[in-house]
C-alpha cells in the first residue's frame, strides 16, 4: 500500500519530466497504433517508487531495518543492478541502443546480482535437484537474461507487461513468505505496489509506457 501511494505521486512527475525532455514514443504507420505521442520513463518511476518505499518502510520498521542491515551487500547489489537496467532502457528509448549493447548491459547487471547475492550451489527444477557445479552461475546468468527479456518483449499493449510483472512479483512474495524469506517478500511486494500505481496511468488509454 505504501508503494502504491508513493507511485501515484511519482509516476505523473516522471511523465511530465519525460515529456519535457522529449522522451516520448511517437506513433507510426506500422506497428505503433496509439494516436498521439506517449511518454516513456515508466520504468524509472517504478524504480524510484520501490526505492523510496523501501527506505520509508525501513525507517518505520525496526525488524525490517535489522534484516536489511544484515544483508547490506545484497541490497546494494540489487539496487545497482536495477539502476543499471533502468539507465540502459532510458538510453535505448532516448537515443537508441543496439541489441548487442543492450544484452551486454543486461549481462553486467545480472552479474552484479549474482556476485553480491547469496552463494548458490544447486538448482531445483520442479522439485528435481540439479547439481551443476561450476556451471551453476552461467545457468543463473542465462535464466536472469531470459527473465529480463521475457517482460521486455511483451511490452507492446497497454497494461500487459505491468500486469504480468505484478503477477510475477506477487508470486515471488508468496514464495518468499512460504519459505521463510520475508526480506525478499517485502521487496517483491514493494515492486507489486509500485507496478499497481504505474498501471493506473498505463492502463488503456495509456499516458505513459514502461519503456
Amino acid at each position: 500500500m505504501l508503494a502504491f501511494l508513493i507511485g501515484l505521486i511519482v509516476t505523473p512527475v516522471v511523465r511530465r519530466g519525460a515529456i519535457a525532455i522529449g522522451l516520448i514514443d511517437r506513433p507510426d504507420a506500422f506497428r505503433k497504433i496509439h494516436s498521439k505521442a506517449i511518454a516513456y520513463g515508466g520504468g524509472l518511476g517504478v524504480l524510484l517508487t520501490v526505492t523510496v518505499s523501501l527506505i520509508v518502510f525501513a525507517s518505520l520498521s525496526d525488524t525490517w531495518f535489522m534484516r536489511a542491515t544484515d544483508r547490506t551487500l545484497e541490497f546494494i547489489g540489487l539496487a545497482a543492478a536495477g539502476a543499471l537496467i533502468c539507465l540502459i532502457g532510458l538510453w535505448d528509448d532516448y537515443l537508441g541502443l543496439g541489441g548487442k549493447k543492450k544484452l551486454l548491459g543486461q549481462a553486467i547487471a545480472s552479474s552484479i546480482v549474482l556476485a553480491t547475492g547469496p552463494g548458490v550451489e544447486d538448482i531445483s527444477l520442479f522439485g528435481w535437484p540439479l547439481h551443476l557445479g561450476v556451471f551453476v552461475y552461467p545457468a543463473l546468468l542465462i535464466w536472469l537474461l531470459f527473465a529480463i527479456n521475457s517482460v521486455n518483449l511483451i511490452d507492446g499493449m497497454d497494461g500487459l507487461a505491468s500486469s504480468v510483472a505484478i503477477s510475477m512479483a506477487g508470486a515471488l512474495a508468496i514464495i518468499g513468505l512460504w519459505n521463510g524469506h520475508p526480506a525478499e517478500a517485502v521487496v517483491a511486494l514493494a515492486l507489486a505496489g509500485s507496478l499497481f500505481a504505474f498501471l493506473v496511468y498505463n492502463f488503456f488509454p495509456a499516458s505513459i509506457f514502461l519503456g
